[in-house]
């Protein structure tokens, strides 16, 4: 991507050069304590506003993460998700919103949400905002305005310009805010017990926010600011940190790469057979997909444990009524995840090589050549047998696929030259 004119060269030394902006921003809180009077409160509000800030700009970098997600296990309707490598352009840019990105976000919203709102109690409901007046609350709210702006500023310039969406996922795009809730709790948490030990006014049975503000006041100050300072030099030199986690075959976290996205040949022969599940196969399909994703299961479940405790309260009319609320439930979250799986699913053959072919998402899922499989077999279940359809399993050097409920599957059975 060409720079823009308005936007400077980077300099060579950009670990070195952001590592001093680092320290420098980290100090700026210090004008406000000696130079306009902040109190502790009113620091710990500053970096509390903060975290949200940095949570909001993480959902930013996971929306537009340049990488897929992965879902371990293949879990109920994440896993076929994860698997389609969906992207949608964002105009005027080169960004897009990958598919596998959206349930990650959606997910983080409320879990980030409930963790700044815990970081908040767990940090400045201790030391209470009763001594933050509303002029110093007013200064507080514009640095984390500006704080709100420079963290776009910052993403716009490092991680969309400098294309470093590229190398994430929503996944690895959303875990900076974990990492300082965590430390931010920690953090304040231990400067208070310390704090309360030092403080001679606390007795041993009084609650650890009787501390008196003035002995937790510097303690607070230079635990949170050089706690903070650490985890932004962290997230400075991540690349060092990976080269030192490789180099020495541990396991510190920093080695994870997101997988890339590999492109598909879709070519074939003229001609290709064309598959689908029949249709009485789709429709019937979300059935047998719940003996393989039990998590439906268990969600329907529990359901008809509280449709139980109504049941014995002798409360028929609810009782019946959840039941059934959660006997469709679980119908329709093995659906939902059938169709995504299989439901729009197009397989082409040549004869020497199958393709798999999303339909609704105009994009190829995987391919496999005729030498490729390391078993084959055909299983034919009630639903298949009652339909009067077959499900082919290829089993490959990594995973397993499924092709179900095909009419006709010889042309499958034909690319590999030979019956199961």
């Amino acid at each position: 991507m060409s720079v823009p004119a308005f936007l400077p060269e980077m300099p060579e030394s950009l670990p070195r050069f952001e590592a001093l902006t680092v320290g420098f921003v980290n100090l700026l809180p210090l004008v406000g304590v000696v130079g306009f009077g902040w109190n502790v409160a009113a620091l710990l509000t500053l970096y509390w506003l903060e975290l949200g800030v940095v949570c909001v700009w993480a959902l930013v970098r996971a929306t537009v993460a340049g990488r897929p997600s992965e879902f371990e296990n293949d879990p109920l309707i994440l896993g076929p998700l994860g698997r389609k490598h969906v992207a949608i352009p964002l105009p005027f840019t080169a960004l897009s919103i990958r598919l596998s990105s959206l349930p990650v976000v959606v997910i983080a919203i409320p879990v980030l949400a409930v963790f700044w709102f815990f970081a908040g109690v767990m940090t400045v409901g201790f030391v209470g905002l009763e001594s933050v007046d509303d002029g110093i609350f007013l200064g507080v709210v514009v640095s984390a305005a500006g704080i709100f702006v420079s963290e776009g500023v910052r993403t716009g310039v490092t991680y969309v310009h400098r294309g470093e969406y590229r190398k994430h996922s929503a996944q690895t795009a959303i875990q900076g805010p974990f990492i300082r809730v965590g430390t931010l709790i920690l953090g304040a948490m231990a400067a208070l017990t310390v704090a309360a030990i030092v403080d001679p006014a606390v007795e041993t049975d009084e609650p650890i926010h009787a501390v008196d503000p003035t002995v937790t006041g510097s303690l607070l100050l230079v635990g949170v600011i050089m706690l903070k300072l650490s985890i932004d030099l962290v997230s400075v030199y991540r690349d060092r940190l990976e080269a030192f986690d490789e180099s020495q075959a541990l396991d510190l976290g920093f080695l994870y790469e997101p997988p890339e996205v590999k492109r598909i040949e879709t070519s074939l022969a003229t001609d290709p057979v064309h598959l689908r599940p029949t249709l009485s196969g789709r429709i019937a399909g979300g059935v047998t997909n719940l003996r393989r994703h039990p998590s439906a299961v268990f969600v329907g479940m529990f359901f008809l444990a509280v449709a139980a405790l109504f049941a014995v309260g002798r409360a028929w009319n609810i009782a019946l009524s959840i039941g059934i609320t959660g006997v469709s439930v679980m119908i329709a979250l093995g659906q939902i995840d059938y169709w995504l799986r299989y439901g729009w699913i197009e397989y082409r053959t040549d004869g020497d090589a199958i393709v798999a072919y999303d339909r609704r998402f105009r994009t190829p899922l995987w391919r496999v050549e005729s030498w490729d499989e390391l078993d084959l077999r055909v299983e034919q279940g009630w639903v298949d047998g009652w339909l009067d359809t077959a499900t082919v399993i290829i089993m490959l050097q990594d995973r397993t696929l499924r092709l179900p409920h095909l009419d006709d599957p010889d042309p499958v059975l034909d690319t590999f030259d030979r019956k199961p």
